[in-house]
């Protein structure tokens, strides 16, 4: 999830906001479609016949109209708390059939009922939307407290690395590969430096073994960006 440049943060009012924040996450992000894919790859080999996920951060809902594609005995449950975004992945998800398997609620996973009744969960580039200021830890706290023990976890976050500076170089040249444009990319990375919290991966180690997971384990890099699974305890 980013600033979309006009509606103010994390807030998506308009359809011209969330087509720019479409462009801009599959722009800046290397290996966006893939990293969702491992991630479905990862609950579809974890997460029983006639499960039950849930997409906290859905958005628009690509990650839920994949999980349904792949696994049509399962039932998925979608929340964001940007409504407009939730809008469009409700049409989305009738455009593609699944609307009938899919719930979609506006608001945040510790709005949902506090029982563990997920076999599944992602959380997919919302972690880095929060600062590390014990919200990245309620958040995953909240999700676990939704799971059933042994239940898998996949999500995908920005982390710091030693080449940072070098990967931020590299991140420009990618995101003009991509097709932006210099001043694009410029207001990208101004959008980054506002609105993005970069963890260390040790500290991402840290919150889930505090919010009640077993030690991750990463699955995805992609310059500065990273996906992990876990399971609760």
């Amino acid at each position: 999830m980013t600033h979309d440049g006009s509606d103010g943060p994390l807030q998506y009012s308009s359809q011209a906001g969330i087509e720019r924040f479409e462009r801009a996450a599959a722009n800046s992000v290397p290996g966006r479609e893939h990293a969702m894919r491992m991630a479905a790859a990862l609950l579809a080999a974890s997460v029983p016949p006639g499960g039950s996920v849930l997409s906290v951060g859905t958005g628009t809902g690509p990650d839920l109209s994949l999980l349904a594609s792949i696994r049509p005995d399962w039932k998925l449950t979608g929340v964001d708390p940007s409504a407009p975004m939730i809008e469009v992945a409700r049409n989305r998800l009738a455009q593609d059939g699944f609307s009938g398997r899919c719930r979609l609620l506006v608001g945040t996973a510790d709005e949902l009922p506090a029982e563990p009744v997920f076999d599944g969960a992602s959380c997919l580039m919302v972690l880095p939307v929060l600062p590390d200021n014990g919200a990245k830890g309620a958040l995953l706290a909240s999700i676990a407290a939704r799971l059933k023990p042994g239940a898998r976890l996949v999500f995908t976050s920005p982390y710091t690395l030693d080449e940072q500076v070098e990967m931020g170089t590299a991140w420009r040249w990618f995101a003009r590969g991509m097709g932006e444009t210099d001043a694009g990319i410029e207001i990208l990375a101004a959008q980054v430096r506002r609105d993005i919290h970069f963890t260390s991966e040790a500290r991402l180690m840290e919150l889930a073994a505090e919010a009640g997971f077993h030690p991750p384990q990463r699955f995805y890099q992609a310059l500065w960006f990273g996906g992990w699974f876990a399971e609760k305890q």
